[in-house]
């Protein structure tokens, strides 16, 4: 047995409380990430998401390349 096991088959026992925990740091980290992480998370292209934001291309470049955003 390699000794992996799926995700789920780790938190099958969680109680209610320790899920709502998990989804919290979850979403904390989701938050945190730069545009770019973001879009390459959900394997969108830039013009994609552009489309998704009603913006072009380029302007979603540029917002990627900002550290402010």
């Amino acid at each position: 047995m390699s000794g992996h096991q799926p995700f789920k088959d780790l938190t099958r026992d969680f109680t209610p409380r320790q899920r709502a925990r998990v989804e919290a740091k979850k979403q904390a980290l989701q938050d945190a990430l730069p545009l770019l992480e973001l879009r390459q998370a959900r394997a969108m292209t830039q013009k994609a998401l552009g489309e998704a934001l009603n913006l072009e291309q380029p302007i979603v470049a540029k917002l990627e390349r900002q550290a402010d955003l």
